[in-house]
């Protein structure tokens, strides 16, 4: 019998295969297929079933466990590539989001960033002033009816946000915690008028008080879902019907699985880097020790988590990008830092990230079309990278591609032309960030 794991990330899919009878292992790690997961995910299960002497029928038919994890939602909203998303709120509340907490600005801030008040500034939003739709209803923090819920401008709303193209609709109405009939109205109205749309409901997504992060929340849930919800519906039935009999088991942001049905696409959010946590936890306890710090560098994102006495951290909630979640998760810190991170000058600055050219067409040097210098880029400018053994000697990468987009975008503006000069910049960022990031997940911590 075998336990499969498969994580996808902005930039590889990895797929880990445990025979438990021989505890012998099989690791596959193949390029993301953002146009459809689903290839990257079978591909990789392909060459691992190859190493094994099996074809991925046979492999998937002897499976005990399947269990999936991805970043997907995390490298979304960081590189704000999520569904287009309308929200709906009571009337009066529309600026819930774009007020958000006194802490909006420092949210998720390192101490240093935090200094520089005057600096700083509130998130970038999801959606815009204009997807913001209101409509008359109130209930109080007691949960009964003050206003009823003005059910033909709903349906007038929807109507409009159908037509308006929008695949998501956020629903965060006040009090709704207490009392959800409102909210479930809209639901009702939603599956008549639109039912193509995806709908996040705030009473089911984060049922707790707390206006602001319920909103937050529910919004989020919106963004990423289309990605999450219909990738995993595709990804169980073509497993099943490749000879997987077990239940696919989704991993959350706080380290426990669920099935497809069960899953919250938010709270996807961070799954990967999640269960990286236990398994580091792990690791360090059969090497004998005890305090850890574990990083996840991927692609397009960078996570830290602390392990103290051979324990991690739980929280209710989330910081992503400055907007304060309510969802139970491993303690993981998050940055835009990745291998895929673009390059590019703001003016006279030179500026890294959050923007990732994930993994197609990727970086420049991949061949496939990328345009932007990233920090594999420079990478293999600077020597950290051998173009001849990258992915296991199955992709060749073209330094003079590098070359090319990191002289056109960054050495010829700030750097007179010097190449290594400019890589180096690029570099001296990047690594200023990761060490930001774990300053932040530990000295902050005490």
């Amino acid at each position: 019998m075998f336990t499969v794991a498969v994580d996808i990330g902005g930039t590889f899919t990895d797929v880990f295969v445990l025979d438990e009878e021989t505890e012998r292992t099989f690791i596959s790690k193949t390029a993301t297929t953002p146009d459809d997961l689903l290839v990257g995910v079978m591909t990789g299960l392909d060459e691992a079933a190859a190493q094994m002497g099996l074809n991925i029928e046979k492999l998937l038919n002897a499976t005990e466990r399947f269990i999936h994890a991805t970043t997907q939602s995390s490298n979304a909203i960081f590189a704000f590539t999520g569904a287009r998303t309308a929200v709906l709120t009571t009337r009066g509340f529309g600026d819930t989001l774009t007020i958000m907490r006194a802490t909006g600005r420092v949210a998720g801030l390192s101490v240093m960033e935090r200094h520089h008040y005057r600096k700083t500034d509130k998130p970038r939003l999801l959606v815009d002033e204009r997807d913001i739709f209101e409509v008359s209803e109130r209930v109080d923090s007691k949960g009964r009816v003050v206003v009823p819920l003005d059910e033909e401008a709903v349906h007038q709303i929807v109507r409009l946000v159908h037509e308006r193209g929008y695949e998501a609709l956020a629903v965060a109405f006040l009090f709704s915690q207490k009392n959800p009939e409102h909210e479930k109205r809209v639901g009702t109205i939603v599956s008549e008028e639109a039912p193509e749309l995806f709908l996040s409901l705030s009473y089911a997504v984060a049922p707790e008080i707390g206006e602001y992060e319920r909103s937050a929340t529910a919004l989020f849930n919106a963004y990423v879902g289309k990605i999450i919800g219909r990738y995993l519906e595709r990804l169980e039935r073509t497993l099943i019907d490749s000879g997987l009999r077990q239940k696919l088991l989704i991993v959350q942001s706080n380290g426990g699985l669920v099935t497809p049905e069960q899953t919250i696409p938010v709270f996807t959010i961070e799954s990967g880097p999640a269960v990286g946590v236990v398994g580091a936890a792990n690791l360090a306890r059969e090497l004998g020790q005890r305090d850890v710090i574990a990083t996840d560098i991927g692609g397009t994102t960078s996570k830290v988590a602390v392990i103290k006495d051979g324990k991690w951290n739980y929280k209710n909630e989330a910081v992503i990008n400055q907007y304060q979640l309510r969802m139970p998760m491993v303690d993981v810190t998050s940055i835009g830092a990745g291998g895929g991170s673009i390059a590019w000058v703001d003016g006279r600055r030179l500026r890294v990230g959050p923007h990732s050219a994930a993994a197609y067409p990727g970086p420049a040097c991949y061949g496939f079309g990328g345009v932007e210098p990233t920090i594999t880029d420079t990478d293999l400018l600077l020597g950290y990278l051998d173009p001849e053994r990258f992915l296991g000697g199955r992709m060749t990468l073209d330094p003079e591609l590098a070359a090319e987009v990191v002289q056109s975008r960054v050495a010829s503006l700030l750097f007179d032309g010097d190449l290594i000069a400019a890589a180096a910049g690029i570099r001296q960022i990047i690594d200023a960030q990761m060490a930001d990031l774990i300053r932040k997940a530990t000295l902050e911590r005490g």
